[in-house]
C-alpha cells in the first residue's frame, strides 16, 4: 500500500481525545473514517508518531494496512484535501487531511 502524507490535529482529552499522548517514534495503528464516506466504515491504519509542531499539527504518513479490492477503492480516494479522523474504538482521537 502507498505511504499518504498527512496533517493531523490530536484531540484533546476535553476533546474527546487521548489522555495521554503518544511518544515520537512509536508506531500506531488507529482506525480511519473519511469525512466524505456517508457509511462512516473504519479502515485499519498504521504510521510512526511525529512531533507535533508549535501550530498543533503533526505531519505524518500513514497507509492503510490490508491490501484488498475494497481498501485500494479508499486508498485511491485519499487524494490532497481529503477530510478525515483517526479513531481507537470510536472515540476520534485526531482530525486530518492528505496534503
Amino acid at each position: 500500500m502507498e505511504k499518504i502524507c498527512a496533517k493531523i490535529r490530536w484531540l484533546s482529552a476535553k476533546e474527546g481525545g487521548r489522555k495521554e499522548r503518544l511518544p515520537d517514534g512509536c508506531r500506531y495503528f488507529p482506525t480511519i473514517i473519511l469525512k466524505c464516506d456517508p457509511t462512516q466504515t473504519h479502515w485499519s491504519t498504521e504510521f510512526v508518531v511525529a512531533p507535533i509542531s508549535a501550530d498543533g499539527i503533526s505531519r505524518i504518513k500513514f497507509s492503510l494496512l490490508i491490501d484488498n479490492p475494497e481498501t485500494r477503492v479508499v486508498e485511491n480516494q485519499l487524494t490532497k484535501g481529503t477530510e478525515f479522523v483517526f479513531c481507537e474504538g470510536a472515540r476520534i482521537v485526531a482530525v486530518g487531511i492528505v496534503i
